[in-house]
């Protein structure tokens, strides 16, 4: 005779298989969908857009690619990379990953759910690091960023350092301070689509002569 608790056991015991076949399916989606992009990075170069989160990312590719990128305010909106054609200004495509938004101190048990987002940031031919103009501690925030993408190798590639949300920003002052700060950064705004023209010229300008004979063939 079996008891309640034998029971109740055997059904948990279904439970988390059912589960670990779920998950089993949800990460051969990921590689299936790695590999679609590595092809797409075999054929063309590719910019990976990386920042602290909520800072805008998801909104410039929005305004770069005219597509519909998930935009939320709040942590890890975008839990994946997610790939989109971009037309440069000298005719040439690239491909734009827009990436997981960074933070202090990422939790251990994410970093699954982030492996295939960093894959596109370690393997980028460009970075684009977007920063947010109006934050009180965006220094930190980017330290934050640098850290992180020395920490999973990502080291190589050319960086843009773009200020996004200028238009949030109430005074020219505030403005003139992060030019002096960053003189190289670039200021933009994804909502009012302002700098976007400068940015894409300096993607062209940034792109490696290797990732452009690599998109010819």
């Amino acid at each position: 005779m079996r008891g309640p608790g034998e029971s109740a056991l055997e059904m948990r015991s279904r439970h988390v298989r059912a589960r670990i076949r779920h998950l089993k399916r949800v990460l051969k989606g990921i590689d299936a969908e790695r590999e679609t992009q590595a092809r797409q990075r075999r054929r063309l170069p590719s910019i990976a857009v990386v920042g602290y989160t909520n800072v805008g990312k998801s909104t410039l590719v929005n305004a770069l690619t005219n597509a519909h990128v998930y935009v939320d305010d709040r942590l890890f909106a975008t839990l994946d990379a997610t790939s989109r054609a971009l037309q440069l200004p000298d005719g040439r495509k690239a491909i734009l990953n827009d990436t997981v938004g960074f933070i202090r101190h990422l939790p251990h048990g994410l970093i699954a759910s982030f492996r295939s987002t960093l894959s596109e940031v370690r393997e980028a031919d460009v970075i684009l690091h977007v920063a947010d103009a109006t934050h009180h501690d965006t220094a930190n925030q980017m330290k934050v960023v640098e850290d992180t993408l020395s920490e999973i190798g990502a080291t190589e590639a050319p960086r843009i350092l773009a200020f996004n949300k200028i238009d949030l920003v109430g005074d020219s002052d505030s403005l003139d301070a992060i030019q002096e700060a960053y003189p190289q950064a670039l200021l933009i705004s994804a909502v009012k689509r302002a700098g976007l023209d400068e940015l894409l010229s300096n993607f062209g300008e940034a792109i490696p002569e290797r990732a452009e004979a690599g998109a010819a063939h």
